[in-house]
């Protein structure tokens, strides 16, 4: 009866485990984290490795928070938030979040990490390849002028909020936007400026950014509204991983 209560014990201790880490969005003892791989330099996928500067900062905070590591789960950037928010896969998502009150009302931002500009890229090919900012800027706010956004993403809110006689095109993936644009099928690609540089020096080499803007926005970790502890965990762990120049490494190394 004893070894039948000591089994019973042990076994309803691991099904609590099992449950505080479901709660927590643990797998093993991974911090469990939504990314959509497709947005270099920040997080990629290259040759079935999650890479960027997402990544190794998601990955250095779960150091601290003393998990293993980070157990990636790969998902279009517009469901993520819709994700967070019901908790069943994970409770965290690392995917250059720009912190946004339409947002919030679903999700919960940590603090900032980072910030970006907006770029426009064009073709080199492009009318507006040599143009000046003034004209690039009535060239976009044209009917008819068509530009590739990721779906879900502030920069679709960027275009349509300074561009609004533009049309936008939107795409799940990153890549699709300028491939569409070297296909020919949009005039032009919005997104945020690192991404845009990124993908101008190694994958877009026959297109180039032609226009900035430094709107202020940051970029911050978005967790499930009910997850405030795992929340304020993260916060001091990036608090202490901005403080030890950790940070700074990482923007050096990804050339943010």
């Amino acid at each position: 009866m004893k070894a039948f209560k000591t089994a019973a014990v042990v076994a309803l201790a691991g099904v609590m485990v099992a449950a505080m880490c479901a709660m927590a969005g643990c797998a093993g003892n991974k911090l469990s984290v939504i990314t959509s791989p497709d947005y270099p330099p920040y997080e990629n996928l290259e040759n079935g490795k999650y890479v960027g500067f997402d990544i190794e900062l998601m990955e250095a905070i779960a150091k601290e928070l003393g998990y293993s590591g980070v157990d990636w789960i790969s998902m279009d950037f517009d469901a993520i938030v819709g994700a967070v928010a019901a908790g069943t896969q994970a409770n965290v998502a690392i995917s250059c979040f720009g912190i946004d009150p339409d947002r919030a009302l679903l999700i919960d931002f940590t603090d900032p990490y980072v910030a970006d500009a907006m770029a426009i890229v064009v073709l080199k090919t492009s009318d507006l390849a040599d143009a000046g900012q003034s004209r690039i800027t009535v060239a976009v706010n044209t009917q008819g002028f068509k530009v590739a956004v990721q779906s879900g993403t502030t920069c679709e809110d960027y275009v349509a909020e300074n561009f609004p006689n533009a049309t936008i095109v939107p795409f799940k993936d990153a890549n699709d936007c300028y491939a569409a644009m070297q296909a020919g099928t949009v005039d032009a690609v919005c997104s945020n400026s690192s991404v845009a540089y990124k993908m101008v020096e190694v994958s877009y080499t026959n297109a180039k950014v032609v226009y900035t803007e430094n709107t202020g926005e940051e970029y911050a970790i978005i967790v499930n509204k009910d997850q405030s502890d795992l929340k304020d965990k993260i916060n001091a762990a990036l608090a202490k991983l901005i403080d030890n120049g950790t940070v700074a490494d990482l923007v050096d190394a990804w050339g943010l």
